[in-house]
């Protein structure tokens, strides 16, 4: 019973050809950034943050893959970083570490098996789970969820339900690969994620009574609800209930670019090179003899 484990991977290992000869494993690094109402471009390059991502995919044929994986990565944004002096004086920001699963279908716009470049399109469901926070005056990390800082929850607002921090998104984007060798990929990818909730930055719609934040909630929650006071914002200490927030309209999303690995598991075949003729040997007309034979030597 003891050999059982040493004969099973024995056996894994001389059926793994048969099986794998169409799966490959894959390996992405890149950065991560965020697009909601606290940005104002697409891309903020102080906003970014790493990410690192591992797929497992199976080639349906030529053209098209499906690929299942996993990426963990961080988000963030700032209020100061946008530029608009109105969000400056805010002084919002949010963290959040990011866990995602997907399910995605690539098609590759060019047959891989005649060209070593080709270009591809990916998209496909998932789900992520992420949990956002802020440092507060003195530098603390705060969870920003259990502070419902827009009355989420609270039975004064009954239309403000709590957001969830399991989420699904839509991702799809699409990328360049580049055949290194016969067991080896390298491709540039970017890809985007279609969110259904405007809570990735803990933002979204306008401004609450702030006693009634002190009071249900705690002090803490009116502390990191509005921050321009520590900034000389125009509010002093708290907007009017009513006051935008944040966009309702539309939903946060975020975006992975990078690079990515992508290693064949199936037996590779060599290709047989052609073999090289043998060179004529070089012999010189010599007449032949009445028998209409060659003379055995010159």
């Amino acid at each position: 019973m003891k050999r059982l484990p040493g004969l099973v991977l024995i056996l894994a290992l001389y059926t793994t050809p048969a099986w794998c000869q169409n799966w490959q494993l894959e390996f992405f690094t890149g950065i991560a950034g965020y697009n909601g109402d606290l940005t104002k471009s697409a891309i903020t390059p102080q906003n970014i943050r790493p990410v690192l991502n591992a797929n497992v995919r199976y080639r349906l044929n030529e053209y098209f893959t499906l690929r299942a994986g996993v990426a963990w990565g961080w988000l963030a944004a700032d209020d100061k970083y946008t530029g608009d002096s109105l969000l400056k004086m805010r002084n919002l920001s949010f963290r959040t570490s990011l866990l995602e699963a997907s399910l995605c279908l690539e098609a590759a716009l060019l047959d891989p098996n005649e060209f070593d470049t080709y270009p591809y399109l990916f998209a496909g469901i998932g789900g992520f789970r992420y949990k956002p926070w802020a440092r507060d005056y003195n530098n603390n990390k705060v969870f920003l969820r259990p502070l419902r800082t827009e009355g989420q929850g609270l039975p004064q607002y009954p239309d403000r339900k709590e957001y969830s921090l399991t989420q699904f998104c839509i991702p799809f984007g699409g990328g360049v690969s580049f055949k290194l060798n016969a067991r080896l990929n390298l491709a540039v990818e970017a890809g985007f994620r279609k969110l259904f909730t405007d809570h990735l930055d803990d933002v979204s719609n306008t401004y609450v009574d702030a006693d009634l934040l002190m009071d249900v909630v705690g002090p803490k929650s009116a502390e990191m609800t509005y921050r321009g006071g520590e900034v000389g914002g125009i509010y002093d200490p708290f907007p009017p209930y009513g006051t935008p927030r944040g966009n309702p309209k539309e939903n946060d999303w975020y975006y992975f670019g990078g690079v990515k690995l992508t290693f064949n598991l199936g037996k590779i075949t060599e290709e047989k090179k052609p073999e090289k003729r043998k060179k004529r040997e070089f012999r010189p007309e010599v007449p032949k003899d009445s028998r209409g034979r060659y003379p055995v030597s010159l």
